[in-house]
């Protein structure tokens, strides 16, 4: 059973709707950046106000660097067109993975490498607050910076409010390390020197680390042993670290996760926080021709849970099964998506599996096709739970007019016995046929599915985004609220001196001729409040959103300032805000819920607006001006 919204209604004779950025045409997505040149490897998280961060590599100025841009719930950006400049340092010509992570206060923490100190690449974090302010300077935090080769940070946000970092020092000569520095919320560094060091017996280079959250504030690691040569022992290790650094699983001694096989080149696997101190770890590997998926858990004592070398995902023989993606489900179930394909690589499937804590394969020993087996190439699934749910999201991308180079994207909602739950499936997330790489996947806090990717639809790669709500739906996550009412367009009472704005939005100011506009989100249900009004089209002042009772003037308004009060009777002032790039909401994060900031008493109709400074006006009457007026029906 999906859990539904609650219905949002409206009165009947105020038919104007609030739009969203969230886009509701999968021909089109959000184009996130898609400024001149190359823009590659996004990365995508959840910001605990429910926004979405999104970061990516760029080039526009012929070199790459770091950009980033936070999307309030409803899809609007905080941040001016194509984003915010957080690193212009010197990058290497070839890049390599890096993370975000949010900070759990509505921010974001980055760590990558550059080559401000040299060749060779170094790591360094950045934490940006919801607003997009610096918060460990304008240069971030050195977490290493030596003459050797450093690769793909990860970062886990820790149970004490910490941070910490993983990657892999690779010297040449010489044996290499896998490397973990903590970070304070302050970001300062609680590790001496480079962090705490994993290392290998003799000359191994242990890499491609990752790394999950645990209790008390410590962490695991997973990495692979050695990846010196094409011959290395590329088997699975994995440590627990306690708080202070001090390794805790096989009396300090890495524990083996897999070492029946080598695991492939240049291969990442998956390491996920249980919930209970321990650990998931998923990745594939070939005995033989085939390749397999595996999964192992770990307690949070150190004790594998399956069988050493893990679970195999799908018994099905002379097929390959490849790249799985995991999501923890409330039930202790793991949800596996992955690919298929036969030994020819002319054959391919995008199927799932879910496996029991005690390690049973649920859906047939075999797993189950999403998308069926036959010509049609299908890559990058992608799979999550969301917190608390045993709901699974499945993305993938499928190449329907091979062999050209066009890729769609689909999704899926999956309940416990793999049967979908969004009716007929899949879902399109984006119909546009075009080269698409590098697809993150996350679940925001209404069950609703925000996707990111690289996009070369215009160019040698944009950044483009969609979301899907709780039904599949594209847009916003839980659908638009609020009946617009009293705007400049010369309906209801003018404008003062001829400043008429666009239908639906406020009297025009001084940067926006169309006027401000007033929209917003959310389940207008006092029970589950998540209402977000969302203020746009103004200049960078500060912004007072209130409510009022009832209608100004029947709905019509009267002249205020530059503009109209369109919210009368008894006033609440909800909040003040600044201005970003013009854009405002309410509430962020730590505000208290609309309907209780506004005392509302349900069911019951409210009236929104917002009020914000215009010191060079639009004709020079007043120094301020107000958006539309939006009404919400609100329900127990």
């Amino acid at each position: 059973m999906i859990p539904v919204a609650p219905r949002l209604v409206f009165p009947l004779l105020l038919s104007a709707t609030a739009l969203a950025q969230w886009p509701s045409d999968v021909s089109q997505n959000l184009g996130v950046c898609t400024a001149t040149g190359d823009q590659a490897v996004p990365k995508i998280a959840v910001a605990s106000d429910g926004g979405t961060w999104i970061a990516w590599f760029d080039n526009r100025g012929g070199s790459y660097a770091v950009y980033a841009q936070k999307l309030d719930v409803a899809g609007y950006p905080r941040f001016p067109a194509n984003g915010l400049l957080v690193s212009a340092e010197p990058q290497s010509s070839s890049l390599v993975d890096w993370d975000i992570a949010s900070d759990g206060a509505g921010g974001c923490v980055l760590a990558f490498t550059d080559t401000r100190n040299g060749g060779d690449l170094d790591v360094h974090a950045y934490r940006l607050s919801a607003s997009g302010a610096f918060l460990w300077g304008a240069t971030g935090v050195p977490l290493s910076n030596n003459a050797d080769y450093e690769a793909n940070p990860k970062i886990a946000r820790l149970s004490d409010g910490s941070f910490a970092v993983t990657w892999s020092r690779l010297p040449s000569p010489g044996p290499g390390a896998v490397h973990v520095q903590k970070l304070d919320a302050s970001g300062v560094p609680q590790y001496a020197g480079d962090g705490i060091e994993i290392v290998g017996p003799g000359t191994e280079k242990p890499g491609f680390s990752a790394i999950a959250a645990s209790d008390a504030g410590g962490y695991v690691v997973g990495y692979v042993r050695d990846i010196s040569t094409f011959a290395s022992p590329r088997h699975y290790r994995a440590q627990k670290f306690d708080a202070a650094g001090t390794p805790l699983w096989n009396g300090g001694t890495p524990l083996a996760i897999y070492d029946a096989a080598s695991m492939p080149i240049a291969y990442q696997p998956i390491v996920r926080a249980d919930g209970a101190g321990g650990a998931v770890f998923a990745w594939h590997s070939a005995v033989g021709s085939t390749f397999d998926c595996w999964i192992q858990r770990v307690t949070a004592a150190g004790a594998e849970v399956h069988a050493h070398n893990g679970v195999q995902v799908s018994t099905e023989a002379s097929r390959s099964k490849l790249d799985p993606s995991i999501g923890l489900a409330a039930n202790g179930d793991v949800v596996v998506a992955f690919n298929k394909r036969d030994l020819a690589q002319s054959q391919w499937a995008t199927c799932a599996q879910r496996i029991s804590p005690a390690g049973a394969r649920l859906w047939t020993n075999d797993g189950i096709e999403l998308l069926p087996f036959n010509g049609v190439p299908k890559q990058f699934e992608r799979c999550t739970v969301a917190s608390g749910s045993n709901l699974a999201h499945v993305v993938t991308f499928e190449q329907t007019n091979y062999p050209s180079q066009g890729l769609r994207a689909l999704a899926f909602l999956l309940d416990s016995n793999g049967s979908s739950g969004w009716g007929p499936s899949p879902v399109v997330v984006s119909s546009v046929l075009s080269p698409k790489d590098k697809p993150g996947l996350v679940v925001g806090p209404y069950n609703d599915a925000r996707l990111a990717w690289d996009d070369a639809r215009n160019d040698s790669g944009d950044v483009h985004a969609q979301a899907l709500t709780a039904l599949g739906e594209p847009g916003p996550p839980v659908g638009q609220l609020g009946a617009g009412f009293c705007f400049g367009d010369g309906s209801g009472t003018t404008c003062p001196c001829g400043n008429t704005g666009s239908f639906g939005h406020g009297c025009a100011n001084s940067v926006n001729a169309a006027g401000a506009r007033l929209t917003g989100v959310g389940v207008t249900s006092l029970a589950s409040d998540s209402v977000v009004l969302h203020a746009a089209g103004m200049p960078n002042s500060s912004v007072l959103f209130f409510q009022g009772t009832s209608q100004q003037s029947g709905g019509a308004g009267t002249q205020f300032g530059d503009g109209k009060r369109c919210a009368g009777g008894t006033v609440v002032r909800l909040g003040t805000k600044s201005n970003v790039a013009g854009v405002s909401s309410y509430p962020e994060w730590g505000d208290q819920p609309v309907s209780v900031r506004g005392l509302v008493v349900a069911p019951g109709t409210r009236a929104y607006q917002a009020w914000y400074r215009n010191a060079a006006s639009y004709c020079t009457i007043s120094t301020f001006n107000l958006s539309n007026g939006l009404e919400i029906f609100w329900g127990p």
